[in-house]
């Protein structure tokens, strides 16, 4: 019996649920939000929650990621999501990977 065609999503359905976070390492290189690996998975970086201290001055991220295979079908979710995304095909992750690579100038380096 051949294998059932997985079910499909974009990469603007996942925006609409998630904040997905790019940022500048310390010595400023860029590190997007949508990632492909060099085996050819990719991931995708979500903000999952973000604490404000020092009067508001100082933030601290935590991110979780879905990983997905090079045929775009995500075999892990964020803690919590597994169930609703895992096995979905992200059809346009290319053309995401494109698109998170463009450095954003108004995003600062990361402070020690």
């Amino acid at each position: 019996m051949p294998k059932a065609e997985p079910i499909t999503t974009t990469i603007a359905a996942i925006e609409a649920e998630f904040e997905l976070v790019s940022y500048r390492w310390f010595d400023g290189s860029w590190c997007p939000a949508v990632t492909k690996h060099e085996d050819g998975r990719h991931s995708i970086r979500v903000l999952m929650s973000r604490r404000f201290s020092n009067m508001g001055r100082d933030t601290t991220d935590k991110y979780d990621y879905f990983e997905l295979d090079a045929d775009g079908v995500i075999t892990k979710s964020p803690r919590g999501y597994a169930k609703a995304y895992n096995k979905i095909r992200v059809r346009d992750i290319g053309d995401a990977v494109t698109k998170y690579a463009q450095e954003d100038p108004t995003v600062p380096s990361m402070r020690i």
